[in-house]
Order: C-alpha cells, then structure tokens, then sequence
C-alpha cells in the first residue's frame, strides 16, 4: 500500500510528437499528424512510471487526430486500467468552441483511483486570456 501519492504533469502537444519535422514544411503543420505511434508511446512511459495521478495538458478529444475520433485521454487510461475525466479548454461560449480542431482540445485527469464527481473551472482573467492577473504590460 503506498502512503503517498505519486503524480504527474504532462503536457501531451495532442499527441503529435517532437522534433524538426513539426514545422516542415509550414510552420505548426505537425499539429495535423496522426497520433496513434506517439499515444502507444506515451502509454508505455506512463505504464513504466506507475503514477497514482497524471495531469495531461492539450489533449485531442476526438478529432481526425486519433483513429475512431476517440478521446486521447480516454485511450490512454483505458490502456492503463484508469479511470479519466476531460474538460474541453475552451469555456462554452468561445469562439474557439465553434472551429473544428479546436472544440476537440482540452485537459485530462487520468488517475488509478475511481472517480466519484467532478466539478470544473475556466480560469478567465479580466483583461483577456493573455493576461494573468497582476501583471501591468504598459509599465
């Protein structure tokens, strides 16, 4: 039995992978890869780490991406034996929630613990989403 909890931040880049042909031969254009090889790949690393909780960043839930439109993050905790929870990133009245690739991105929790309830929270700042709160670019 383990009495601490081992977790994980991981910011997956929708599965598309690394390296100088991310941007060849436009700038961002592996952001339209496929993602099944990086996905197995990235199971097999989590699968070694055995964490308690992972926290996944910038995660496809379903678009031409991944094979049947599935929810990466579902993929992934279902290889493991997880339970998961997905949240769009976009609150639901963005403009982003209306263009296909983007209503398909978000944030995961995927954990070996089952999962009872969910609450979710946007944090918007006042003066727009590249602004955090506190910072004065003018000065």
């Amino acid at each position: 039995m383990r009495f601490m909890l081992y977790n994980m931040l991981y910011n997956i880049r929708y599965g598309t992978g690394i390296g100088p042909g991310l941007h060849r031969p436009l700038t961002g254009i592996g952001y339209l890869r496929r993602t099944e090889k990086h996905l197995n790949t990235m199971v097999q690393w989590f699968t070694e780490q055995d964490p308690d909780i992972i926290g996944l960043v910038e995660v496809n839930m379903g678009s031409y991406r991944t094979q049947g439109k599935r929810n990466q993050a579902e993929i992934i905790a279902e290889s493991m034996g997880y339970d998961y929870i997905y949240e769009c990133k976009y609150h639901g009245r963005s403009m982003n929630r209306r263009v296909p690739l983007f209503r398909n991105q978000g944030n995961a929790l995927i954990t070996r613990h089952n999962i009872e309830g969910r609450r979710f929270q946007y944090l918007l700042w006042a003066k727009g989403v590249s602004r955090f709160p506190g910072k004065n670019r003018d000065a």
